[in-house]
């Protein structure tokens, strides 16, 4: 009896064992089989995360045309899974300024990465995800490779319009180098740094200055433009005749919606410019390119603050006035007004001054200058969007960089039909510098009416149309050829590839 226990006891053990490593084998088949679809799940869901690495440099590029070097992310709800984005720009190209004995300065620029592997003016975008099982070990999972292609600013013209370009009572457009002036630099003391030098525009292609126009261009009385005009042909037969006036007239009317003032200041028909009396370049048949509309960088939810008044900050100064006598005077003190925020409308009043920074500002209303703004561009470009009106009647950036003063107008302000008594789907927004103001800056919207009276604009615009009259000036800067612009610069994603790992 003994002996029989002891034989069963030894059955029960082996089998203990087999049912043992079976559990076993079992187990390490489902946690194979549990890995290998997790393995599969995240390598799956890795591609869509690898895209929108790819999406979050196009939106670092949109936003800073300069922009270059790595970007990584994490994934909401899968903590485990970064991608890691690296971005090699082109056109971020490095700048080498020599000094000739007269002291001019010549600007050379060398592009920093093998146009072998990247072509110019475009980025390589390389977004890889990466699955991280301990503090220490990565797996890479899979990724993604795109080329990003810019297209250079738009503003390569004095001004460019969609509608119309309309030169009235002895307007005048200009192009000056403003890194030239006599003695190889600016004369901080004088007022006025354009009569420094003046571009000879021996080569007007090269030189800008340049008109454009998809519709109309009208230049009247001693109006004129140095630099080529672009428009459409003239008519040659009288049928094209007949259209082209009719599109004027159409053209009127349109106008007439959103600019009554300047619809009932546009020729019934469009008449060519003189040769020599009305520009000193070529004529050229042509239009312009697409303007790209812009985009407010906040919800309009958030613009509710009105800026109308400044902080009470003072300050005593003494002076000698021009009988010899020491006076003293209250003066206000410029205020800073911080970027990367949204505002309702901003009005600066006479006699103040305010400074911006480097940065976004949206003003969703009005943003009226009666008094200066000054630009303070150390943290890099100022970039203004407006959504309906800018009023200048004072000093914007005046004699400064107009790169450095962008201003993009997102066309918020809707026009009523007066038939249906609704808002028109297409909007519109207006840039109005005003008798004696100055602004140094560039402005582009693709809806935008501009109306430059008597005034000096230093840069260049790009709107639906471009309206100069009363000896308005504007004086273009050769240097924004090429110049990388937050609203005028596109970058565009093509030839997108998968990688595997």
């Amino acid at each position: 009896m003994k002996q029989r226990r002891g034989s069963v006891l030894g059955i029960v053990l082996m089998l203990t064992m087999l049912l043992a490593i079976i559990t076993a084998v079992v187990a390490s088949n489902t946690l194979q089989n549990f890995r290998t679809t997790n393995w599969s799940g995240n390598a799956g869901t890795s591609r869509y995360i690898a895209f929108a690495g790819l999406q979050h440099a196009m939106l670092k590029l949109r936003e800073d045309p300069k922009f270059s070097g790595p970007l990584d992310g994490e994934v909401d709800g899968q903590p485990e899974l970064h991608y890691y984005v690296n971005v090699k720009n082109q056109t971020n190209k490095t700048a080498t300024t020599v000094t000739d004995k007269w002291g001019f300065k010549t600007t050379t620029y060398s592009d920093p990465y093998s146009t072998t592997e990247i072509p110019e003016n475009s980025a390589k975008i390389e977004s890889e995800v990466r699955l991280k099982l301990t503090d220490k070990k990565e797996r890479s999972l899979s990724g993604v490779i795109g080329t990003a292609v810019w297209k250079p600013t738009g503003f390569v013209n004095a001004a460019s319009a969609r509608s119309a370009v309309m030169l009235q009572g002895g307007s005048t457009t200009k192009a000056y180098d403003f890194t030239k002036y006599t003695g190889g630099a600016r004369d901080t003391k004088s007022t006025d740094k354009m009569d420094g030098y003046i571009d000879p525009l021996t080569n007007t292609t090269e030189d800008g200055a340049h008109l454009q126009t998809a519709e109309m261009m009208h230049i009247s009385d001693t109006s004129k433009a140095e630099g080529d005009l672009t428009k459409p042909p003239d008519p040659t037969t009288e049928a094209a005749a007949a259209i082209a006036e009719a599109q004027a007239a159409a053209l009127k009317a349109r106008m007439a919606i959103s600019a009554p003032d300047l619809a009932a200041a546009l020729p019934p028909t469009p008449v060519t410019p003189t040769a020599s009396v009305h520009y000193t370049g070529d004529l050229k048949p042509g239009a312009p390119g697409s303007i790209v509309p812009a985009k407010s960088p906040y919800p309009l939810s958030e613009a509710i603050l009105e800026l109308s008044s400044f902080p009470a900050e003072t300050k005593e100064i003494t002076y000698t006035d021009k009988d010899g006598k020491k006076q003293t005077a209250t003066v206000s003190t410029p205020m800073t007004l911080p970027s990367n925020k949204a505002y309702k409308s901003i009005s600066v009043p006479k006699d103040q001054t305010l400074i911006l920074t480097g940065g976004q500002y949206y003003i969703s209303d009005e943003f009226k200058i009666d008094g200066s703004i000054q630009i303070d561009s150390s943290k890099g470009d100022v970039i203004v969007y407006v959504g309906k009106t800018m009023t200048v009647n004072g000093e914007v950036n005046f004699q400064g960089d107009p790169a450095t003063m962008q201003v993009y107008f997102t066309s918020e302000d809707k026009p009523i039909d007066p038939k249906t008594g609704l808002p028109i789907v297409r909007g519109f927004s207006t840039l109005n510098l005003n008798k004696d103001s100055k602004a140094t800056m560039v402005a582009e919207g693709a809806d935008l009416i501009t109306r430059i009276d008597g005034a000096r604009l230093l840069g260049a615009v790009s709107a639906e149309a471009v309206w100069m009259k009363n000896g308005a000036s504007i004086e273009y800067d050769t240097n924004l050829k090429g110049r990388q612009m937050a609203g005028g610069s596109v970058w565009k994603l093509q030839g997108v590839y998968e990688t595997t790992f």
